[in-house]
C-alpha cells in the first residue's frame, strides 16, 4: 500500500528526539527530561507563582501526551502504520494532537 505523508514513523527525528507518533517509552521520557533540562535556568528565574502555574500546565500536557500515545499504540500495527485502514484518520489526528501537546509542553518547560 502507499504511505501517506502523515504516516506515523517509528524512527527518531533527525535531531534525535522521538517523532510525534513514536510509541517508544524511553524516547518519550528522553523528550520530557531533555525539554525540562534545557529550560531549567530560565524557569528558575521566573516567580514562584509562574513556576507553579507552568508546572501544573506542563503536567497536564504530559498526561495528555501519555494518554494519546497509549491510544496511538493501540491503533498501530507492527510496521508503525495503522493496523486497520479505517483507523488511518484517527492515527493522523492523534499524531497532530501529540505534536501540539509536545510543543505546548516544550514551551512551558523552556520558559518561553
Amino acid at each position: 500500500g502507499s504511505r501517506s505523508k502523515a504516516a506515523i514513523s517509528l524512527r527518531k527525528s533527525p535531531d534525535g528526539t522521538p517523532s510525534p507518533g513514536q510509541p517508544d517509552e524511553d524516547a518519550r521520557q528522553f523528550f520530557l527530561e531533555e525539554s525540562s533540562r534545557r529550560g531549567a535556568k530560565k524557569i528558575a528565574s521566573l516567580s514562584y507563582e509562574e513556576r507553579a502555574k507552568r508546572a501544573m500546565l506542563a503536567e497536564e500536557a504530559e498526561d495528555r501526551m501519555i494518554r494519546m500515545y497509549d491510544d496511538l499504540e493501540g491503533l498501530l500495527g507492527e510496521d508503525g502504520m495503522p493496523a486497520r485502514v479505517e483507523d488511518r484518520e484517527k492515527v493522523e489526528q492523534l499524531a497532530r494532537q501529540i505534536k501540539a501537546a509536545r510543543q505546548e509542553y516544550q514551551a512551558l518547560v523552556s520558559g518561553e
